[in-house]
């Protein structure tokens, strides 16, 4: 769909997955490659040209990248708060120390200065809408668009993405 719209696609895979060595030991670690595959684009794009998208787990990666620069603007489709909020909704008797990955979407967003747009689906079973809820409410000047009936799955192929990348990117 992007590409179909003339502009160039940059998709880092994390460690040890696609066709990266290595494992993901912390936060830390993944973020810092987050940042670096955002300073490798700076080198041949402009940031008023770069456009973050972060899918599910991907939402972490992309308001830190965005929190830290100066991007266009940030989409996150299907994002959640925080791993540890997910954690003590459906684990809360173990310890938070016990998550190598945290990725606090929400205090990340604290420091985020460019605009955004989250998509999401309202019958996602693995990220629950109610946590783009808590997003915005959290954050009043985030665009919310709900995608009626949609999983989580779904929302990637759906026209309200496409629709919502459609306008922001004319």
């Amino acid at each position: 769909m992007i590409q179909n719209m003339g502009y160039d696609v940059f998709i880092p895979d994390y460690r040890g997955y696609g066709k990266t060595e290595g494992k993901i030991w912390s936060d830390k670690q993944l973020l810092a490659d987050a940042d670096e595959a955002y300073k490798h684009l700076m080198q041949y794009y402009e940031e008023k040209d770069i456009y973050l998208m972060g899918y599910s787990l991907g939402s972490g990666m992309a308001s830190y990248v965005a929190s830290k620069h100066n991007p266009s603007h940030l989409f996150m489709v299907a994002p959640f708060t925080s791993l540890i909020d997910i954690k003590n909704e459906y684990a809360w008797f173990l310890p938070d120390f016990l998550m190598r990955l945290k990725l606090p979407v929400k205090d990340h967003m604290r420091h985020v200065a460019c605009p955004v747009s989250i998509v999401h689906g309202t019958e996602d079973s693995v990220v629950d809408y109610s946590y783009s809820e808590e997003l915005k409410k959290l954050f009043p000047q985030i665009n919310l668009v709900t995608s009626k009936g949609q999983t989580h799955r779904g929302i990637i192929f759906d026209k309200v993405l496409v629709r919502e990348l459609g306008d922001v990117f004319k």
